[in-house]
């Protein structure tokens, strides 16, 4: 069996989750998920979480900084 495609989807609201980054191999996943923690490390205001800092920036603007 060959390596999956997967997506990786962020819960931002109580009933709200988006797609961050698709097309994504098994050996993908950690990269990404560190990009994300590193974005939201550099963007976000002291005590926000991250869901308030991607409305706040913008989800289209998130997703580009993870690139």
């Amino acid at each position: 069996m060959g390596p999956k495609s997967t997506c990786l989807r962020l819960l931002l609201s109580e009933y709200e989750a988006h797609e961050v980054a698709s097309g994504l191999e098994d050996s993908d996943i950690l990269e990404m998920i560190d990009k994300i923690v590193q974005c939201y490390q550099e963007t976000a205001k002291k005590g926000e979480h991250i869901g308030k800092t991607i409305e706040r920036i913008g989800l289209e603007n998130f997703k580009t900084a993870l690139r």
